[in-house]
């Protein structure tokens, strides 16, 4: 018989990033999921990113991507120097392993220092809390 291990609700967590959040993404996270409490993880089924292009695209990094910590879970390829409204649905790819998963927040943060955009971008994330 299955251990019954809590969770199981999907949920859907969004932060707008603005502008000038988005010029400091090279050297700093910006929460999207607060993290879940001790013996807990979360679990990420989707993220989409909405880029409302305003009017001049980021130069720099153009990649976001999303993190437990420092590890990778979905990369955004690109999408800061798209030149239209975008949105870009990506799921987690591959098996990662780290202790840090954890009590872990999920966090964007992007390759390198963009700069020059004005555009807002939205981040949804669809996931779920996991008792360990």
């Amino acid at each position: 018989m299955p251990d019954d291990v809590g969770g199981g609700t999907v949920k859907v967590a969004k932060v707008t990033l603005t502008a000038a959040q988005i010029q400091t993404l090279g050297s700093a996270y910006i929460t999207v999921v607060d993290a879940p409490g001790a013996g807990r993880t979360i679990s990420v089924l989707s993220a989409t990113a909405y880029l409302d292009y305003n009017s001049v695209a980021y130069t720099g990094g153009a990649d976001l991507i999303l993190t437990y910590g420092t590890a990778a879970i979905v990369t955004f390829d690109g999408i800061l120097a798209l030149t239209a409204d975008s949105v870009a649905v990506a799921s987690p790819a591959g098996t990662e392993t780290s202790a840090t998963f954890v009590n872990s927040t999920v966090q964007v943060t992007a390759d390198d220092a963009p700069a020059a955009g004005d555009s807002p971008v939205s981040i949804y994330v669809v996931y779920t809390v996991i008792g360990l």
